[in-house]
C-alpha cells in the first residue's frame, strides 16, 4: 500500500485501522510501523479530528425544520399526486409534442386578433367602403348572381 492509497483508505474507514477490512488493515499497520513518517502523521492528524468530532453533542432536529425539509421535497418532485389539476394539465401541454403546436398557434391567434382589431378600427374611421370591396374581391367567387351562371 502506498501513502496516497492509505489516505483515501483513511478518508473512507476511519482512523481505528481495526475497524478496515482485514485484507487493508493489515497493509496499514505495514505501512504505519514502517518508516513512513507521512503514514504515521496522516494518521496521528485523523485520530485527532475524529476525537474532535466525537466532542461535539449532537442537537435533534426541531419541528420546524423537519417540516419545512419534507415540503421542499415534496414541491421538488414532479410527479406527486397532491398536483393541483392545474399543475398537472400544464405539464401535460408542455409534452414534447404540444411545443411546436403551440409555438405555432400563438402568432395565428395573435395575428387574427390584431386582424379584427384593426377592422372595427378601420369602421369606426369611415373606411367601410374599402372594407366592402376587399370583402367583394375576396369572395368574388362565392357572391355570382343567378344572371352571371346564364350561359348566353
Amino acid at each position: 500500500m502506498n501513502i496516497t492509497e492509505f489516505e483515501n483508505h483513511l478518508d473512507r474507514y476511519g482512523a481505528n485501522i481495526d475497524n478496515w477490512p482485514k485484507e487493508l488493515s493489515k497493509a496499514a499497520l505495514l505501512l504505519i510501523n514502517s518508516d513512513s513518517k507521512d503514514a504515521r502523521k496522516l494518521h496521528e492528524s485523523a485520530k485527532q479530528m475524529e476525537k474532535i468530532l466525537d466532542g461535539f453533542k449532537q442537537l435533534p432536529a426541531s419541528d420546524g425544520l423537519k417540516k419545512s425539509i419534507l415540503n421542499r421535497i415534496r414541491f421538488q418532485s414532479p410527479k406527486t399526486l397532491d398536483n393541483s389539476l392545474s399543475d398537472r394539465f400544464a405539464q401535460w401541454m408542455m409534452g414534447a409534442v404540444w411545443r411546436p403546436t403551440l409555438c405555432a398557434i400563438v402568432p395565428l391567434v395573435l395575428g387574427f386578433s390584431t386582424g379584427l382589431s384593426n377592422i372595427g378600427e378601420s369602421i369606426d374611421n369611415g373606411q367601410n367602403d374599402l372594407n366592402e370591396t376587399v370583402a367583394l374581391l375576396a369572395f368574388a367567387d362565392f357572391m355570382s348572381t343567378e344572371e352571371d351562371s346564364e350561359i348566353p
